[in-house]
Formats: C-alpha cells, sequence, structure tokens
C-alpha cells in the first residue's frame, strides 16, 4: 500500500494516519491533526512518513482542507497539502462502491510498537454514526484488529478497492468506524477528480429535484417501500398522473438518501435511511447491455466462487424509465428477474403504465407478493427467502474461519415456482385439490424456514466455539506463564500446536479442541498440588 503514510508531530510522535490522494495532497480525519498543545488544530504544522517508500523524505504538511469534528460528530475530515509533491506511482485511487454487511476490509495503521505499520481486518457490519454517515467494523478473523492508531488509515474491500479511511475507535467494544467515499465527497467535492466508481445517482435524477413541486401521497407510498417499511422485493410505480410532481418527490428522496448528495445539515428525519439505495439509474435510451455494465461498476464483482457476475443480494436498486430504455423488454428477463432471484429490491419507474415492458414487470412481480392468491403462502415463502438468505450470509462468515460440513439451500426458488404452479391451476383443479396442494407446500416452507433458522443458529455456535478455544488457549497461556521454575520444551511445543490449528484458515474445530485441552491439562499438571 505505497499510498499509506503515518502522521508525526515534530516530536516523532504518532498522530495517526491517511493517503496519498494526489501528488501533494494527504487524507487524514481532523482530530490526527494536533499542534503541540495537544488540541486539534487546523494551523498545525505536521510530518507526513513514507512507511512503503523509505526512498522518499518525509515532507512537511500543512491543512489544506478542513472539517473539523462538530458537536454531533459529523465532519472530521482533513486535507493536508504536501510542502514538496511526490510520485504519481503513490497515489491513491479512491472508489465509490455500496459497503456490504459481513464483507471483509483491511486496513494498515501505526499503533504503539507497530513503526512500520500493522494490518488489521474487520467485517461490516452497518450504517452508523452521525446521521449514518459511517460505516461499523468489526473484528472479522482471530488476529489484529483497527484500535488507537489507525485513524486516518485507508479501507480496502475485498476487490483491493480504496473504499473509506478509519475515523473512531471503540476499544471497550473492540469495534470501529471508517468515512466511506462517498460520505468524504460530500465534505470535500473536490476531490471527485480523484475518485473512481459510479456516483449511486444519475445527474439527470438530481436535476428532477424541484423544492416547489411534490405528490406527498406518491411519496409516502415509494418512501415505505425505499425504507423497507414494505416487504415487497419490487415495486412498478408509473409517472402518467403527475409527472413533474412525481419525478420531483423521488429525485427528493433519492438526493436524500444519498451519503453524497445529502446536504450536510440536517432538516429532520429524512424520508428514507441514508444509505438505502445503492444505485438509481436513469435508463432512458439505453440497451440492457448498458445498464448491465453500469450497475457492475456501481456494485463491484461477486465475490470469488460465486455463481454470479454481480452480487445484489441485500441492495436496494432503482431503475428509471424502464419503457423509455432502448431495449426495455429485455431488462425484466436479464436484469430485474436474476437481481430479485439473488435478494435484490429493486425500485421500477415508468413513464408510462400502459406499456408491454410495465406488462413483464407485473408479470413477474405477480409470482412474487401478497396481491394474488394465496397471500399467506406466499408471505410464508418470503420468510424462508429471508431466513436463507441470512444463513448464506451467515455461512460465508463461517465457512472462512471453521470448517462445516453443512452448507445453505435454496428451497425458496422452488418454492416460488410450485406457488406460481398452484395458482395457474386455479381454473382446472377442484378446492379439494387445491387445499390438499396448498397444504404439502405450506408443509415444506415452513420446514424450509425452520432448516434455514436452525442452520444459522448452528454456523453461529461454530464462531463462537472458535471465540472460547481462543480464550481458553490465551487464559491457560497466561495460567503457564505465572507457574514458578523453567518449563519443559514439550509444553512450550503443545501450546504452539494448538495455536497454529486455531489460526488455520478454515479451523477443524475438533481438532483445535482436542490440541487445546491437551494443552490446558499438561498446563494443569504442572500447577503445585
Amino acid at each position: 500500500m505505497p499510498w499509506s503514510v503515518r502522521i508525526v508531530d515534530w516530536q516523532g510522535d504518532v498522530l495517526g494516519a491517511g493517503v496519498v490522494v494526489t501528488r501533494d495532497s494527504i487524507l487524514t480525519c481532523a482530530h490526527v491533526i494536533r499542534a503541540n498543545t495537544g488540541e486539534v488544530a487546523a494551523d498545525a504544522v505536521v510530518r507526513v512518513e513514507f512507511v512503503g517508500r523509505p526512498d522518499l523524505p518525509a515532507r512537511e504538511a500543512r491543512v489544506l482542507r478542513w472539517f473539523p469534528p462538530q458537536a454531533d460528530h459529523t465532519g472530521d475530515i482533513a486535507v493536508l497539502r504536501l510542502a514538496k509533491a511526490v510520485p504519481a506511482d503513490i497515489v491513491g485511487e479512491l472508489r465509490r462502491r455500496p459497503v456490504k454487511r459481513a464483507t471483509k476490509v483491511r486496513a494498515v495503521g501505526f499503533p504503539v510498537g507497530a513503526p512500520t505499520g500493522l494490518e488489521a481486518t474487520a467485517s461490516v457490519r452497518t450504517s452508523h454514526g452521525p446521521r449514518n454517515e459511517w460505516v461499523l467494523l468489526t473484528p472479522y478473523e482471530p488476529g489484529p484488529t483497527i484500535r488507537q492508531g489507525y485513524s486516518g488509515a485507508g479501507v480496502i474491500d475485498a476487490h483491493g478497492d480504496l473504499i473509506g479511511i478509519v475515523v473512531a475507535v471503540y476499544e471497550a467494544d473492540n469495534a470501529s468506524s471508517m468515512i466511506p467515499v462517498e460520505t468524504i465527497l460530500k465534505y470535500v467535492p473536490q476531490l471527485d477528480l480523484q475518485i473512481t466508481g459510479e456516483p449511486r445517482l444519475d445527474q439527470s435524477i438530481v436535476d428532477r429535484v424541484r423544492p416547489e413541486f411534490g405528490d406527498a401521497a406518491f411519496g409516502r407510498a415509494v418512501a415505505a417501500f425505499l425504507s423497507g417499511v414494505s416487504d415487497k422485493s419490487l415495486l412498478s410505480v408509473s409517472m402518467d398522473d403527475a409527472p413533474t410532481e412525481r419525478y420531483a418527490e423521488l429525485a427528493r428522496m433519492l438526493v436524500l438518501s444519498d451519503r453524497e448528495r445529502s446536504p450536510r445539515e440536517a432538516d429532520g428525519a429524512p424520508p428514507v435511511p441514508l444509505d438505502s439505495v445503492a444505485a438509481a439509474l436513469d435508463v432512458s435510451g439505453m440497451d440492457t447491455d448498458e445498464v448491465h455494465r453500469r450497475l457492475a461498476d456501481r456494485l463491484g464483482p461477486a465475490p470469488a466462487g460465486s455463481d454470479n457476475d454481480l452480487d445484489p443480494a441485500g441492495l436496494l436498486i432503482v431503475l428509471i424509465g424502464v419503457d423509455e430504455a432502448r431495449t426495455p423488454e429485455s431488462l425484466v428477463p436479464r436484469i430485474v428477474e436474476p437481481f430479485v432471484q439473488q435478494g435484490a429490491r429493486i425500485l421500477l419507474v415508468f413513464r408510462h403504465a400502459g406499456s408491454r415492458v410495465r406488462a413483464l414487470a407485473d408479470a413477474f412481480q405477480s409470482t412474487l407478493h401478497d396481491g394474488a392468491p394465496f397471500p399467506e403462502l406466499a408471505a410464508k415463502i418470503d420468510q424462508v427467502r429471508a431466513a436463507e438468505r441470512m444463513a448464506r450470509g451467515q455461512y460465508r462468515v463461517t465457512a472462512r474461519l471453521v470448517k462445516v460440513d453443512v452448507r445453505p439451500s435454496d428451497s425458496s426458488s422452488s418454492l416460488r415456482m410450485d406457488l406460481s404452479g398452484l395458482r395457474a391451476a386455479r381454473s382446472k383443479a377442484s378446492a379439494a385439490q387445491l387445499e390438499q396442494a396448498r397444504a404439502a407446500l405450506a408443509d415444506r416452507a415452513q420446514a424450509a424456514l425452520e432448516a434455514a433458522v436452525r442452520l444459522t443458529g448452528f454456523l453461529r455456535k461454530q464462531d463462537d466455539r472458535l471465540t472460547e478455544l481462543l480464550g481458553r488457549l490465551d487464559s491457560y497461556r497466561a495460567m503457564a506463564d505465572s507457574l514458578s521454575g523453567a518449563l519443559p520444551n514439550a509444553l512450550g511445543t503443545r501450546y504452539r500446536l494448538a495455536e497454529a490449528a486455531l489460526m488455520a484458515r478454515p479451523v477443524d474445530l475438533a481438532e483445535a479442541e482436542a490440541l487445546v485441552e491437551a494443552y490446558a491439562a499438561a498446563v494443569r499438571d504442572r500447577r503445585p498440588r
């Protein structure tokens, strides 16, 4: 990570980390920049050291852009101007990217005892902090964790993209926070030319915001979907009745949901949560390949080993002007259907209600939601889908750490297909036959739901067991260190074997447990009687 720098004061004490964002500027946190008095100060002069490039001498740096922490904890961003430019090959490339829950990220900071930097991993949890401007991180796996000395450090995702900087550490809770790129851009839009990746909102959407226009009833219906109050995974709306007012209302909500575009000064609670929409595209005039390409750039590739090229699971996508796309009828089978089936939620916006592509979307939607026959069964299958999605997410986390001999299933897909068949059979089958088929499908759905919940619980127990074994090994190591006299080499060997088993990825829990217990027994045998 040649763009990673260490920021020190003139006594050589480490203040924090930073990222080279242009040849003569450094991005970091405002609270890192301290004067000799120890106070955060915009006029402080600091030294920047290039730990990845020992051939580059340290440089003086002064504040260029300054957004100190506010009373509500917003801000805390600074851009420093270097006294002398650095080579272009150490400039980091920041990227807009949806930050998905349970994904692995890493950062290099400068805690006490690590003057050249120490890499720590973390797991993305949720948006949080002041007005949801930040992202909460927790430890991803045993090993170094983000702590004091990481403020201002660049955060990298699994694709190697630089997606934010560390801003806060909560050592008592073993957690930390990062400022994502889009929040940084809200404060420092001058960095836009140094940042790659599609914005969440197309400019044509932003241009439709009109404070004097709006359709409140339409806005409430759309806000319920965007906020997740509605349990639907697909919603289609048209602008026929009042296009100017409806487009303005939709654009206003999308802007308020966007970290980059939302105003820095809060004016009451936004109608939809900040960071709720992963991508909003105006697809008018686009063919389906271009829509897919733009979504790929915005959402990023799927994890290695996935069956799909994109991973939209858990993300909310808005497509505007669907019936005005260049190839509208292929959007539904090629993008809408597979994305929804992979766990995305999609809002489709049509200029006219009577288009053929709207009919295609409505036909697909009728297989998903409770407006169709058998709504209770549809709701149960939606629960199965959500539970299986949770199980798959937990599996991705656990399987990286622990060997598990079970895999999550995708029963919801076949259940949805069978529900469609049941609905189609209403005109042919008798009431008794329909009830028998409905009851059988309901039993299958309940069994699938219970299986998914059990699997998630089992996987979490494996994570807990690994944590317990690590703690047990540490406890007995401390006990061994407290024993008087020289300890036999065999005891050290047992410890190293147990530690190696627990650090392996994935861990064989049965083997590791046996080795930990062997070490614990050996330590107990050395205790005075």
